[in-house]
């Protein structure tokens, strides 16, 4: 072949096309010849030549994630230091950073395995990532600003926290003094006793209300302080038990001989309640804003037999001092207790209704739609009530029986008198300690089968005067400030309750018969 019929493709440049027909010029043949002059606006193919990739790039990227990880380790062993050896608030902040080491970690990985795989694919544009160590960093600073404020609350709380068993101190003082004073003496120590316990109650509710977001650790803190309290509590209660409140009835003979009406019942009360009991005495009504209670209650008849019991559930809203009350009730029959209380009852065999007694009878219905009403209202009740036991959010604490008869005069209506007579207190829950009843009430225990039992020493009388009476009638002011049978106490629920949500423990062992 022709050297000079040869055609080269060059990069850049294009070959002529070849002539259709030969021509002369000038006598020479150019068919096939090259040309005379080259083309140069047509680009030919483009040659694909590897990209040879440093290693220095691959070292760079795992430099990287190593410096990364460095600062995972040294930020998750200064957290595991926090978490073994740092108090509440340093285990709080070492768990923070072991989150935050844990991120970083993560962040590490994704980030090398991401560049490691631009690099293969030799993509072009930017390796590295703004926004990852942005927000790490908001993070991180985020952390140590929450851990300065913690210690700062901590500090707080500590300092608040002395100033608390100060106060109890105070408390204990006058106590210790209370003794040795005249009676006259007496009530003004006890107010000066009254005005400290209101104080320190003061400072819980401001405790409470700082560390509202942690009110667990809180608590703990102040079951702590609770044993300054101790002597306090069982000085006061004993004082109490050296004057007996009346024991002997002696209304029904002369007092009220001309109308008197005896409504006597015999009450087994079972009071049962949730965690949040010591706290809702305490007068934190924020914590525990709600006690339950759970009463069985029947009137015993010599005419009758097989008397239902009512179960009245009542919840108690607001605090301990001014409690607003919502009672829902469920009737059975005395085989059905048990069995209802277990959750081992098939709800539809509650009694109706119209087996209650007549005094706590409701309304009559009209047609047989009220009646199926009415009776679908008490499944819910019990179904409520049921659940609620379920789910142990009542669990029984107390068992109070007594003899309760109620006085009234026709002819002074706002006269009412309660007499809580025969008071025994049981409890059936063998891990509590009721050894403090019988050195601050003087109570005498007896141990039965499955219960153990404690027989008060005095009665109790209330006296309800209404805005229909003008004053206390004269036999009775005889009756409490001549007698030296009875001790009289002023708001005597509030001022036990008051003195005793110092000692938390014990709250829940009081039962609440006396408001």
């Amino acid at each position: 072949m022709n050297a000079d019929a040869s055609v080269i493709a060059v990069q850049g440049h294009s070959s002529t096309p070849f002539a259709g027909s030969s021509s002369h010029n000038y006598g020479q043949s150019s068919y096939g010849s090259l040309p005379l002059t080259t083309r140069h606006d047509q680009p030919g193919k483009r040659i694909a030549v590897p990209v040879r990739v440093e290693p220095k790039v691959f070292f760079a990227n795992e430099r990287t994630f190593l410096s990364w990880l460095n600062f995972a380790i040294v930020l998750g062993s200064l957290a595991l230091g926090l978490l073994n050896f740092g108090d509440s608030t340093g285990k709080i902040a070492g768990a923070v950073f072991t989150l935050i080491a844990m991120m970083v970690m993560v962040y590490a990985l994704m980030l090398f395995q991401w560049r490691a795989e631009r690099i293969r694919q030799r993509d072009a544009g930017p390796y590295d990532d703004r926004r990852g160590p942005t927000v790490l960093v908001l993070v991180l600073i985020s952390a140590i600003l929450i851990n300065f404020y913690l210690r700062f609350a901590s500090s707080f709380l500590h300092l608040k926290g002395g100033e608390l068993e100060h106060g109890i101190r105070r408390c204990e003082g006058f106590l210790q003094t209370l003794a040795s004073l005249d009676a006259d003496e007496q009530l003004v120590g006890l107010g000066q006793t009254e005005e400290a316990v209101g104080a320190i109650m003061a400072q819980v509710l401001a405790l409470a209300r700082f560390r509202r977001s942690n009110f667990a650790g809180f608590w703990r803190q102040m079951l702590r302080l609770q044993d300054h309290c101790q002597y306090h509590y069982n000085t006061l209660l004993e004082s109490l038990a050296l004057s007996p409140i009346y024991n002997e009835s002696t209304l029904e003979t002369h007092q009220l001989s001309a109308a008197l009406s005896d409504i006597g019942s015999n009450i087994l009360s079972m009071y049962l309640d949730n965690d949040a009991m010591s706290k809702y005495h305490a007068g934190l009504a924020t914590e525990a804003s709600a006690r339950s209670t759970l009463a069985l209650t029947w009137i015993p008849s010599s005419s009758q037999t097989g008397i239902p019991v009512r179960m009245s559930h009542s919840v108690y809203s607001g605090p301990w001092f001014a409690a607003r009350q919502e009672s829902s009730q469920v009737i059975l029959m005395p085989d059905h207790v048990l069995p209802f209380l277990h959750s081992e009852m098939n709800l539809n065999k509650l009694p109706y209704a119209t087996l209650e007694p007549d005094y706590y009878r409701p309304e009559s219905p009209d047609t047989e739609t009220e009646s199926k009403a009415q009776r679908r209202e008490q499944l819910r009740n019990a179904q409520k009530i049921q659940k609620q036991i379920i789910m142990e959010d009542l669990k029984p604490t107390m068992a109070a029986l007594e003899r309760r008869i109620e006085y009234y005069d026709p002819s002074n209506p706002g006269l009412r008198i309660v007499m809580h007579r025969n008071i025994q207190l049981s409890q059936s829950d063998p891990d509590s300690n009721f050894r403090w009843l019988e050195h601050a009430l003087g109570a005498e225990g007896h141990p039965s089968l499955d219960n153990f039992d404690y027989q008060l020493p005095f009665d109790a009388i209330e006296v309800h005067l209404g805005s229909e009476s003008a004053e206390m009638p004269d036999w009775l002011a005889r009756l409490f400030f001549e007698s030296k049978l009875v001790h009289a106490v002023l708001d005597f629920d509030i001022y036990i309750h008051g003195i005793a949500s110092l000692c938390t423990t014990k709250v829940s062992e009081l039962p609440y018969w006396c408001n």
